[in-house]
């Protein structure tokens, strides 16, 4: 969470360059930004609260964090990003 901010600066400077390049399509950076920080980042943040709070009737909570925070489903969901981005 404490990395978030800098993240989004990164992600920003990613696509602007992505779209000078013609990469991605020429969005408006708040449009181009939601998109992506919404795909990637959401699920990891849904996570990791969910994490800090004590849910009674929440017996799958390992089955969704292993379903949201594994390299693979990162990897998935920035594919998923790009795919709503690209030109």
């Amino acid at each position: 969470m404490a990395n978030f901010p800098r993240h989004g600066l990164i992600v920003a400077g990613l696509v602007r360059r992505c779209q000078a390049e013609g990469r991605l399509a020429d969005l408006p950076m708040p449009v181009a930004m939601s998109t992506i920080m919404a795909v990637v980042a959401f699920p990891t943040l849904v996570a990791e609260s969910l994490s800090k709070v004590k849910f009674a009737g929440f017996p799958r909570r390992k089955l969704f964090d292993k379903a949201l925070l594994t390299d693979k489903a990162l990897e998935q969901r920035v594919d998923l990003a790009l795919k709503a981005v690209k030109p």
